[in-house]
């Protein structure tokens, strides 16, 4: 339930029955029911990882105001939680029209879209079907102006069409994936599907959040401090490195 204002009334609702124009009250461990654009607040945080990915609360006041929704700070958006203060605003969007609504709506509309070598394996499939058409057209010509029999003639496409169909391609591009899955599995990089490893292979641009870390798991030693000194070597000369460390700790206990 959600506590709104609504005709100069206060009134307790159900979230789904916010409308556009409601005066929504927010306190400490509420729902925020719709897109709410903040008039009021004391002390007002919410929790907006659900939206923006940042586990840390976000201050929410009428006055740091930015065009960017996702920058602003007048802007309380739908599913996140009210975890500090109190709060009041107008609704401003339900529903799709949401921040968080409008984020669910692209990523289904990305779910939907074929992978880049189901596109490829499609265009393949109609250039050889209308390659094989037009040969066949032609040799239908051909071969009624040298005179052949018509069922010669059909025989002769009938082969044509089985010649072109490249019955091994699904086998051979499932077996490359496995392949491949199975390889980065060795990087300990693991595919939950076939279409994931698909999509790594034609990514161009990674983007993350200003929060997000990449990184490959490896833990590699760039300085050593021992004796009031500290010991730099490369950290992508791993034997090398070892080495300096051992002649290091070595000169040290003599």
């Amino acid at each position: 339930y959600a506590a709104v204002i609504r005709n100069g009334e206060k009134w307790r609702v159900k979230v789904t029955d916010v409308v556009v124009g409601d005066i929504v009250m927010l306190r400490q461990g509420d729902f925020v029911p719709a897109d709410i654009r903040i008039s009021e607040s004391t002390d007002l945080e919410t929790d907006d990882s659900r939206v923006i990915g940042t586990s840390e609360p976000r201050p929410k006041n009428p006055y740091n105001v930015k065009q960017d929704p996702l920058e602003t700070e007048n802007l309380a958006f739908f599913g996140t939680y009210c975890i500090k203060g109190y709060g009041k605003g107008v609704c401003i969007a339900t529903g799709n029209r949401t921040v968080l609504g409008q984020t669910r709506d692209l990523t289904v509309a990305l779910e939907n879209s074929k992978t880049a070598i189901y596109n490829s394996i499609k265009c393949l499939v109609q250039f050889l079907a209308t390659s094989t058409g037009l040969l066949g057209i032609i040799l239908f010509i051909c071969s009624y102006h040298v005179g052949w029999f018509w069922l010669d003639t059909a025989l002769y496409l009938l082969i044509l069409v089985i010649a072109n169909i490249p019955d091994s391609l699904l086998a051979g591009t499932t077996a490359s994936l496995a392949i491949s899955a199975k390889r980065m599995a060795s990087h300990n990089c693991l595919a939950k599907d076939l279409e994931a490893v698909e999509n790594l292979g034609v990514i161009t641009v990674i983007c993350c959040g200003k929060k997000d870390v990449i990184t490959q798991d490896v833990h590699t030693v760039h300085h050593l401090w021992m004796d009031s000194k500290i010991f730099p070597f490369d950290p992508n000369k791993k034997e090398q490195g070892n080495i300096s460390i051992k002649i290091t700790l070595f000169k040290i206990l003599i």
